[in-house]
């Protein structure tokens, strides 16, 4: 941008000079920038003594008012009083109506001296109302650079500090904002958008799969349909003699296997649909194992998807500053921690994401700790596994192991146009 703005200046006669000024600045600069802060503190003062003296003198008036007032009803109360000869007090009938010729000397509060804050000593830059650079402007950070004389400059002065202290300052800069500022024109990859499609898929199969289990009348369908399964499994044998073993064999068809399920290894469970006896491993999955189980996969899947698409090794993650946003961004959906019943994410980690979850202690940049390609069965095992820890403890009398989450409400669902248009044509015909 820079070099197109030069070459507007290509003529004889332009002198193209960069003035660079980064890093400390002189003492000159530091002295002229406190002149202006206190200069600009002394006139918020004046502006503030100005406020005051006009509401003192407005609550003098109204005070003034109201004495006047209330003398004048006592001075009428008091002529009254005479003229019905009844008896009044002098003295204070002329209290209440004297007129003070002299005013009280007011105590004012000595004003303490306007001075420089040990902080504000410190301070090489003044703080402005409005910032040098619009938000907007400042999404383009990343390709912010020191002038070079490949642009087009014929000199380039670097007034407080030299061109290396220079590049190091704009480059840690950049990757501060890195760390704290969101990518708003972030957009969601194909990776992510497969990977995303399947897992929604699978998570509809697994919930309608749990409700038929808890429902004895379909469970009892689903044991038939397992049962029929295993006969169809059996070696047949061919002509008449075949065809009656088969039948023999259909009529006492082998129960599916009982499995203890409390004895269980999950992780060795080869489908997560059936463990062998017909029953899914997340049969006894409750409202809080389903909401462990979308946070516990949805933010590896964010995670992952974040660096893929970025693609900028100096930003491989990003802070829980910004993980509703992102989290909006790719799931459209709001993640909130006090859904879990915890202040914070790190708490919401410690106490429930941890083998899917971790906060780099260096940074602050949320990490993924499984692989991209681990298989979408092993968060349903770690979420059993988790159940099962907790049914455990509370069992032994832990009542801390209980979950206490809310419940989030489902928007509103928007009326169908079509159908209201329908509506809208069919009036006044009919009965």
């Amino acid at each position: 941008e820079r070099k197109a703005i030069l070459a507007k200046f290509a003529a004889q006669g332009f002198k193209k000079r960069a003035i660079v000024l980064m890093g400390k600045p002189s003492a000159e600069y530091k002295a002229k920038v406190q002149e202006l802060i206190i200069a600009d503190k002394r006139a918020k003062a004046a502006a503030q003594a100005r406020r005051k003296a006009q509401e003192e003198e407005r609550n003098r008036i109204v005070v003034e008012k109201r004495r006047k007032a209330e003398a004048a009803k006592k001075a009428k109360e008091a002529a009254r009083k005479k003229e019905a000869g009844e008896e009044v007090d002098e003295d204070m009938a002329e209290d209440e109506v004297k007129e003070e010729d002299e005013k009280k000397d007011e105590v004012k509060e000595e004003e303490a001296p306007i001075e420089l804050t040990e902080e504000e000593k410190s301070l090489s830059y003044r703080k402005m109302e409005l910032p040098d650079l619009t938000d907007r402007a400042l999404m383009s950070y990343a390709s912010f650079s020191l002038p070079t004389k490949d642009e087009g400059f014929d000199d380039i002065t670097y007034v407080w500090e030299g061109e290396a202290a220079c590049d190091k300052l704009l480059k840690d800069w950049i990757s501060e904002k890195k760390r704290t500022m969101r990518v708003e024109d972030l957009k969601p990859g194909e990776w992510f958008t497969t990977q995303y499609g399947e897992w929604k898929k699978k998570l509809s199969e697994w919930r309608k799969r749990c409700g038929m289990w808890k429902d004895p009348v379909r469970r009892k369908d689903l044991l038939e349909k397992k049962k029929e399964e295993m006969a169809k499994k059996e070696p047949k044998e061919e002509g008449d003699e075949g065809e009656a073993k088969a039948e023999e064999k259909e009529e006492a068809a082998p129960a599916p296997v009982a499995i203890n399920m409390d004895d269980l290894d999950v992780f060795a469970v080869a489908d997560i649909m059936d463990v062998g006896s017909g029953e899914p491993l997340f049969a006894n999955f409750v409202y809080e194992d389903w909401a462990l189980l979308q946070a516990r996969y949805e933010l590896h899947l964010v995670l992952h998807a974040f660096k893929k698409d970025l693609n900028d090794p100096d930003r491989p993650g990003f802070t829980e500053a910004h993980l509703s946003y992102y989290y909006d961004k790719y799931c459209k959906k709001h993640f909130d921690v006090k859904h879990f019943g915890v202040d914070t994410f790190a708490e919401c980690v410690s106490e429930f994401l941890r083998d899917a979850v971790s906060i780099d202690e260096s940074n602050g940049f949320l990490k993924p700790v499984l692989p991209e390609d681990t298989p979408i069965d092993d968060f349903v095992k770690l979420t059993e596994e988790q159940r099962r820890e907790r049914e455990r403890r509370i069992d032994a009398g832990d009542e801390t192991a209980k979950l206490k989450f809310t419940r989030q409400q489902q928007p509103p669902k928007q009326p169908d146009k079509g159908a209201h248009s329908a509506q809208g044509k069919g009036k006044g015909k009919g009965r």
